[in-house]
């Protein structure tokens, strides 16, 4: 029996959000969407699909792959965000803001071969099997996990240690940015130096404003009208600085570069992105929490339908929402063991991750949903009372860490 309207439109949405991670753009998600449906419409007669969403993903994922593959065939950079239609941006922006999209993580996502970009996300970002992937690809089970494996290698691309150490002191920095994005003139004036320095490509800037501007009370009196795009900024780093990026909707447009002294902002300099910029993630900000932390369970029992379970890489800056539906606490168990050794083995893997916590979707809670939950902010499927026990260690082994899960 072929795929009924109505399946395509309950798996619309996460079809949307799958092709939008892949693609890196909402209009070409809805393109590649809209391609999909066409290409499942005018195919021949074939037997009964026992799931529509899986194979209306399958077929997603290849129309992006073969749009990723025409754009390296045509040697096109990823664009700016001052090459981006406004109406494309702010769609591009609302994604990021309604699904909790991570910003640092769509920029690193252009980093990496169209094979590598498609098997990561669907299986680190929404969980799809190796062998769908493989089906994808047009390869093995194997080559699928080794283009997902060279993809994580790749976004995980650490610095140097003499990096770490000439950083900026962090916690002024974040607070400084914090202070920014509410316009709080009051905090980010303490957190200036009398003398510091605001420089900036004349691009920046309104027509006429100065490049240089230089004492906290200006700086933050000016700083107030830039909050909104202060808001998209994300700590990266680029071309082997850690920076702030300014990037609407997952968009390269500038780099914030903060610099302390005596834990005061001494200088703050703003350039234009560049196409030829490299971007890598950011080093581990002191402030976050160890991996080694213990993690909250909700206190409802984990169904025998569906769960979802969230993540933080603190490396990439980027949250990791999953689901695994009808196999319950069992499942969850091993994918969060998974997420304990990829990428790589033993400390230096936990050093990268902190489980924050494992969501229990009630039984009456469709496998649809819980799929559209991908990418969902953790706040929009909290538990009803919202306490939570016991605790967890991901330092566990990975065969502790699941008994503690079913526990």
């Amino acid at each position: 029996m072929p795929i009924t309207v109505e399946e395509f439109e309950t798996a619309r949405p996460h079809l949307l959000s799958a092709a939008h991670r892949m693609l890196g753009s909402a209009h070409d998600a809805q393109d590649a969407v809209q391609a999909a449906w066409l290409r499942v419409m005018t195919a021949r007669s074939s037997p009964s699909i026992e799931n529509p969403s899986a194979w209306l993903t399958t077929v997603t994922a290849r129309v992006c792959l073969d749009e990723l593959r025409a754009r390296r065939r045509r040697n096109e950079a990823p664009l700016l965000a001052d090459a981006i239609p406004a109406a494309e941006l702010a769609a591009d922006e609302a994604i990021l803001r309604a699904e909790d999209v991570s910003r640092a993580l769509m920029v690193l996502l252009n980093q990496l071969t169209p094979s590598q970009r498609v098997a990561y996300v669907l299986h680190d970002l929404f969980s799809v099997p190796f062998d769908q992937i493989a089906h994808v690809l047009g390869g093995t089970v194997p080559s699928a996990k080794k283009h997902a494996s060279r993809a994580r290698r790749r976004l995980d691309n650490a610095q140097h240690a003499s990096e770490q150490d000439s950083r900026p002191d962090q916690q002024i920095v974040e607070a400084f940015l914090s202070a920014a994005q509410t316009g709080d003139t009051r905090r980010m004036i303490q957190l200036l130096a009398p003398d510091s320095v605001r420089d900036a490509d004349a691009a920046l800037l309104p027509l006429g404003a100065r490049t240089a501007v230089i004492g906290a009370v200006d700086i933050a009196t000016e700083t107030v009208h830039f909050r909104d795009r202060i808001q998209s900024a994300c700590r990266l780093t680029v071309n082997n600085k850690p920076v702030y990026l300014i990037a609407p909707g997952g968009h390269p447009h500038a780099t914030i570069e903060i610099s302390t002294a005596h834990q005061k902002v001494t200088r703050i300099t703003l350039r234009l992105a560049q196409a030829d910029d490299h971007f890598a993630a950011a080093l581990p900000s002191p402030t976050s929490r160890p991996a080694t932390a213990s993690v909250d369970v909700a206190r409802h029992s984990i169904t025998a339908t569906s769960a979802v379970y969230v993540a933080w890489d603190i490396r990439c800056c980027c949250r990791y929402v999953g689901s695994v539906c009808r196999q319950g606490a069992t499942a969850v168990g091993d994918r969060l063991a998974e997420h304990h050794q990829h990428r790589t083995e033993g400390p230096a893997r936990r050093s990268g991750w902190v489980l924050l916590t494992v969501l229990p979707m009630r039984t009456d809670v469709s496998p649809q949903i819980v799929q559209a939950a991908e990418g969902w902010a953790a706040r929009l499927l909290a538990p009803q009372d919202g306490s939570a026990h016991p605790r967890i260690d991901l330092a566990l082994p990975p065969a502790a860490l699941a008994a503690s899960i079913r526990g």
